[in-house]
């Protein structure tokens, strides 16, 4: 009588299980950044949920695509070699507390501050603690927060379709709207045309490549827009 292999036999606990673990981690960890945070205390990869659910949302979010342009806004104090190897950044702009910080990927990479670890935790205090989260895009965008990545048809469920839709393959057409410079750090590794949507009632021009928010866009944010909604 022949002997075969032994088979396997995984009980559907087992799956069960290994996902109860990776959220049982994952909770421990935003637990250790929100705890980092509430102790006025900032460094490398605290996630942008960490700070949502410690400071809220931010008063405003940009796109960087250079070094440029995160140096016309923290002068001498922006990091040398922060865009190398890297996709595009999220800046966030807090104003309780005065912050700016910077993502990778949803992860903080920089940030600047004037506050001392002591005004940081009071800040932390002074807003209630809340199960915010950053979301998927609809979520993001319902909650005033635009981030690199947002999808269009995520746009459209939420704005609606956009009043004007155009398309630029060029430098040029791009820096004509956002300015010198832009075009090429714009379409650098990327398919052409770009899809630029305007929308009148949020003032707000979106660059897209592929379908997904690109770093230029948008032209003019400002959290005016989710007033406006």
């Amino acid at each position: 009588m022949g002997t075969g292999r032994p088979r396997c036999v995984r009980s559907p606990r087992v799956g069960t299980i290994v996902l109860l673990l990776l959220a049982t981690g994952l909770a421990a960890c935003y637990a250790g950044e929100q705890r980092t945070i509430h102790n006025g205390i900032l460094e490398p990869e605290i996630s942008q949920n960490a700070f949502v659910r410690q400071w809220g949302f931010p008063e405003r979010t940009l796109s960087l695509v250079n070094e440029d342009q995160l140096r016309a806004r923290w002068g001498d104090a922006t990091p040398s070699q922060l865009f190398r190897d890297r996709g595009p950044l999220d800046l966030w702009v807090y104003t309780k507390p005065p912050a700016e910080l910077v993502f990778d990927d949803g992860d903080l990479i920089a940030w600047k501050t004037d506050q001392t670890t002591d005004q940081l935790r009071a800040a932390a205090l002074a807003v209630p603690f809340a199960n915010r989260f950053v979301g998927k895009g609809q979520h993001s965008l319902q909650e005033g927060l635009l981030r690199v990545g947002i999808k269009q048809a995520e746009f459209r469920a939420e704005w609606g379709q956009p009043e004007q839709v155009t398309r630029a393959d060029t430098e040029q057409e791009i820096e004509a709207q956002w300015g010198t410079g832009m075009g090429a750090s714009v379409l650098q590794g990327r398919r052409r045309p770009v899809d630029i949507w305007t929308y009148a009632k949020q003032g707000t021009t979106l660059l897209f490549d592929g379908g997904e928010l690109l770093p230029g866009g948008p032209r003019e944010p400002s959290s005016n827009w989710r007033r406006a909604r």
